[in-house]
């Protein structure tokens, strides 16, 4: 009985110590955090957040040129801000990790979406750089 125990402990363990962590298709999709060591990640979807961007709705309403310095401009605030607005979420939620929904391979913790949210911070707040807000 004694050795079964051991068995249950060393088993239990393992799976506490190799077990965390979630795995994404490309490490590309981690918006924050890191996967293989996260314990309460989240997801959001990036490009439904994208489109709720004021850089987004720049480019489409002003019709700027894929190519262009305009649009590689709004396009690198767009992400920032993306970015930013993101890690600011998570903390607020106690998330460890954010991903890009859909790359998630495998995990063995519930996804927190924080898609909604991330869209309200980008709208209520100016999230511009790291340390505003």
């Amino acid at each position: 009985m004694n050795k079964l125990l051991q068995i249950i402990a060393i088993l239990t363990l393992s799976f506490q110590i190799f077990g965390q962590g979630i795995e994404v298709k490309t490490p590309g999709s981690v918006i924050c955090g890191a996967p293989s060591i996260s314990t309460r990640p989240g997801i959001i979807d990036y490009n439904k957040v994208e489109k709720s961007t004021k850089e987004y709705k720049t480019i489409k309403e002003e019709g700027v040129k894929k190519g262009s310095a305009r649009y590689a401009i709004l396009q690198s605030k767009m992400k920032t801000r993306i970015k930013l607005a993101t890690q600011l979420v998570a903390q607020d939620e106690n998330v460890d990790c954010v991903v890009r929904k859909g790359e998630v391979r495998k995990s063995s913790y519930e996804l927190k979406d924080l898609t909604d949210k991330v869209i309200e911070y980008l709208e209520d707040v100016n999230v511009t750089e790291v340390g505003s807000g």
